[in-house]
């Protein structure tokens, strides 16, 4: 794979100046074309975006945000920040119209459309009619129990992010905590188990019930499945545990990314239209 120098990283916009009416700049590198296609579904067509350009990272974005903070330039541009845990551990961002942090944990959080899955499936399965398959597989009920079965692992997450404890959480992935039999689906005792791993820490480190803090975060999550959705990983968790439902029910047994792909072709991101709108300001100034 080419690899690009960062002095060669920091010019490099210079050549699609007069295909981009806005520098687009996003944490995820070799993933801008996803980026691309989803950003001509939430700003006007004569917005022209060519070229998305990854940076490798949440620290590079907002070191970058900083820099043009502090030597503003002239280009139209905007930074795209994925939600993560930030806005429920309070960390703070550079007070900038440049940066835009998205409501959930990561952008896949945002292909969740009923409709877009559907469709997706029934380009999978044509000679099922969409009714048939909204019966079959019932996608707004199985996200809903899958985030409440996710909840507790995440606010434990949150906790070893909040309290700095130096333990993988969010990066061990799914697949850390999946069945291996037959078609892989979430094993709730190996939840179990690395919660209890966390417990073990918390509560050794101090005067503190592990039980307690856990039912403050998940309040603090929400009292709705869709509000607590929002500090759910959709890449590393929902999006997989979804590609599993779909060959559960109709024998499809679809890439990940082009899961990802073809599902966000599907959708209509009404909830991205904040989004969208700031770009089109961005533009119009």
């Amino acid at each position: 794979m080419l690899r690009y120098s960062s002095s060669a990283q920091e010019i490099k916009p210079l050549f699609y100046r007069y295909y981009n009416d806005v520098e687009v700049y996003v944490e995820d590198e070799n993933d801008e074309a996803f980026y691309e296609k989803l950003l001509e579904k939430i700003v006007d067509d004569s917005i022209r975006i060519r070229k998305v350009f990854g940076v490798g990272g949440k620290t590079k974005l907002l070191e970058k945000v900083n820099k043009c903070i502090m030597k503003p330039y002239i280009r139209k541009m905007i930074f795209i920040a994925d939600g993560d845990f930030d806005k429920i551990l309070n960390r703070k961002f550079p007070d900038t119209k440049l940066l835009y942090v998205l409501k959930e944990y990561c952008i896949e959080n945002f292909i969740f459309e009923e409709e877009a899955i559907n469709n997706l499936i029934q380009e999978e399965s044509p000679r099922k009619r969409i009714r048939e398959i909204k019966a079959q597989i019932r996608i707004n009920k199985w996200l809903e129990e899958t985030v409440d079965r996710l909840t507790p692992l995440f606010a434990c997450f949150i906790i070893v992010q909040k309290e700095n404890m130096g333990i993988p959480n969010v990066k061990i992935g799914v697949g850390g905590f999946l069945s291996n039999a037959g078609i892989p689906k979430l094993n709730m005792k190996k939840v179990q188990i690395y919660m209890d791993t966390i417990k073990t820490n918390y509560e050794t480190s101090g005067e503190k019930d592990f039980e307690i803090e856990i039912e403050k975060i998940t309040r603090r999550m929400g009292r709705s499945w869709r509000t607590r959705k929002k500090y759910i990983c959709g890449k590393e968790y929902l999006l997989p545990l979804l590609r599993f439902e779909i060959k559960r029910h109709f024998k499809s047994d679809l890439n990940l990314k082009k899961l990802r792909f073809r599902i966000m072709n599907h959708c209509r991101f009404e909830s991205l239209s904040e989004l969208g709108n700031r770009i089109e300001a961005i533009c119009v100034s």
